[in-house]
């Protein structure tokens, strides 16, 4: 079976369609831009002295021959890019939420889209430079690279979690949780071997198998015959616990949990010697020559990640008892988590900064100020001259009734846990987060900022408005009159499980409503009564989505596309898909048609041109009089 002609149909149908939007009117085509793009890297493939790194929005490529790490191509996609594998020598797949593209790499390491090929239901994808092994939830598919598209050649299924795949020569090695190491030949779907170790990575040298076997740690199997091999060595069970390993020649290379990364000498096979660690954060390895390969992100004590902005770290290990940070390439760090706007600036969350961006002109958004914030949470909104940072527990309050100086006032430490939400009700600051409970909180008049009313409970979002509050935890929605500040009461309990919520404003065609986003979809509530919402429509989405409003509009956005809701009457809101497209979306935000969604590699921008930001005020001088 080919999906060569269906490549063909498909590239046929997208020059249709180009042609198509070519004879419309401008105005047909929606406005975009993107700010601050930046890859995460999540997996790392060697070739010769470049180095590819598949990193969420896209793939770059990097000249590793010196020390002075430099990044040949970078491009960005709309489908996320989840991983990659080598075709022959001058070519590279990448799997996306879409599909697979096919780059050619030129022999300076540059990068240049030759294909998509929409094959969906598959998380990884895996190579011998022959053929590729592209992993689903119901099994294994193995496919060969023909000059138009793929040709299937085998397809089977699999019992459990596949960890990761390793080729020798033609014969796959997969990596199954909690069961065993299955060796396929590539065009046989029986098993000619089966090794008893849960690993969950592995990698391979000449004729020898290295699996990082979590709490069994590494072990080393001679597969000179891949139908019967052989145990060789077995070490650091019940010492360490390896989720990943990488090796070049006799030179070992194992991570432990995020930040640790075991140095093995592995010039005795029968012996095999752990010589060195590296306090190193690490999600990407890879290994080639006496260079180590490391990109990883800081996890924090809740499991957060906290970007370091260096998406290649290059190690000399010229001596393995002895490794040397040699070189990195630097980037923003990351990722763009959180996002609100007036419709001609972006307050941005891009840890550790606080950014604020000039979106007026769609195509070419520009930076005007930038805070830095020691601790900053992840996501963002805006009361006015008032930015809300919050997320992870804490809040940090900034000032913003200057967008070229934001200010930071103070931060609020709720003694709390993510997730946590924060929102203002009449100038107080109120908070809720999942171990302290919901909190009111004067900042104004206390420094540090003091809890002056509140609820316990268990909550995870909050939205607030004047004398109400609206607060989720796992039971429901309740809808708290806070009126009087220190005597929070409940004024109706909403059985529905909300996760993310947003008060839309009132037009000429609907009163105030309240949007939530639960497990069963998007629900409208009414709000002509603050304290007595009233469900007025529904529909049904899955998680995992951003959403926002403005007016008579919902967006609501997955990972690849973003749909538009008319609520203009709340009770039966009506869908239409639209041409803008996300990656990866962790908060969106709009104001009137300019619509802003955080999209963890970049920050993106739809819609009209709007008027520029007013520009600070410059005191007039004063000029002396003669007497």
């Amino acid at each position: 079976m080919s999906v060569a002609h269906s490549a063909a149909v498909l590239r046929n149908l997208r020059l249709l369609v180009l042609t198509f939007l070519v004879l419309l009117p401008a105005a047909a085509h929606a406005q975009s831009g993107i700010w601050g793009a930046r890859g995460i890297s999540r997996q790392f493939l060697v070739r010769g002295n470049q180095v590819i790194a598949i990193d969420g929005r896209g793939v770059a490529s990097y000249d590793v021959s010196t020390n002075s790490v430099r990044r040949i191509s970078a491009i960005q996609r709309d489908d996320e890019s989840l991983s990659g594998a080598l075709i022959g020598t001058n070519e590279l797949a990448v799997l996306t939420r879409g599909g697979i593209d096919r780059y050619a790499i030129g022999a300076d390491g540059s990068l240049s889209l030759r294909s998509q090929l929409p094959l969906s239901g598959y998380n990884s994808i895996y190579g011998n430079g022959d053929v590729l092994a592209g992993v689903g939830a119901n099994g294994i598919t193995i496919w060969r690279a023909t000059e138009d598209g793929l040709d299937q050649l085998s397809q089977f299924a699999t019992t459990g979690t596949i960890n990761t795949i390793a080729f020798h020569g033609s014969v796959m090695y997969v990596a199954v949780e909690g069961a065993a190491i299955f060796v396929y030949r590539s065009n046989d779907t029986t098993p000619i071997a089966i090794l008893p170790t849960n690993a969950s990575g592995l990698a391979i040298s000449g004729n020898t198998l290295f699996a990082a076997a979590s709490v069994n740690g590494l072990v080393a199997y001679d597969i000179t015959s891949d139908a019967a091999p052989r145990e060789l060595a077995r070490l650091g069970a019940g010492e360490v616990n390896l989720q990943a390993v990488a090796v070049s020649g006799n030179h070992v290379y194992a991570s432990e949990a995020t930040n640790r990364i075991h140095v093995y000498d592995a010039t005795n096979l029968a012996a095999i010697a752990d010589v060195a660690t590296i306090q190193e954060p690490v999600a990407a390895l890879a290994a080639s020559g006496t260079k180590l390969f490391v990109s990883g992100a800081i996890i924090d004590k809740y499991g957060l990640a906290l970007e370091t902005g260096a998406p290649l770290r290059v190690f000399d290990v010229t001596s393995l008892a002895t490794p040397k940070l040699a070189g990195e390439s630097r980037d923003l760090a990351g990722p763009v988590s959180g996002v609100a706007t007036d419709g001609s600036v972006a307050y941005v969350v891009d840890p550790p900064f606080f950014r604020v961006i000039d979106i007026s002109k769609t195509s070419a958004p520009r930076e005007i100020a930038s805070l830095e914030i020691a601790g900053i949470q992840d996501r963002v909104r805006v009361h006015g001259t008032t930015a809300l940072i919050y997320g992870r527990g804490n809040v940090n309050v900034v000032d913003i009734s200057n967008p070229f100086a934001p200010r930071l006032v103070t931060t609020y430490a709720s003694s709390g846990i993510p997730p946590s939400s924060a929102s203002m009700a009449a100038g107080e600051l109120v908070e809720g987060n999942p171990a302290s409970g919901f909190h009111i909180v004067d900042f104004r008049h206390y420094a540090p900022p003091a809890q002056i009313g509140g609820l316990k409970g268990h909550y995870w979002e909050v939205v607030a408005r004047d004398n109400a509050a609206y607060i989720f935890e796992i039971g429901g929605i309740r809808v708290v009159d806070i009126s009087d500040r220190a005597n929070a009461v409940i004024a109706k309990d909403i059985n529905l499980a909300g996760r993310a919520a947003e008060i839309i404003d009132a037009t000429a065609a609907h009163p105030e409503l309240l949007l939530v986003y639960s497990p069963t979809g998007l629900q409208l509530f009414t709000l002509a009564n603050p304290l007595d919402p009233i469900m007025s429509g529904s529909l049904q989405y899955p998680q995992g989505g951003s959403v926002t409003a403005s007016g008579d509009t919902v967006w609501f956005a997955l990972p690849g596309t973003i749909d538009q809701i008319d609520v203009s009457n709340p009770a039966h809101p009506s869908v239409s898909s639209t041409a803008m497209r996300v990656t990866s979306p962790m908060q969106m935000a709009a104001a009137g048609r300019k619509i802003v969604i955080a999209d963890r590699y970049s920050l993106r921008i739809y819609g009209p041109d709007t008027a520029a930001p007013a520009p600070p005020s410059i005191p007039k001088r004063r000029v002396a009089r003669a007497r």
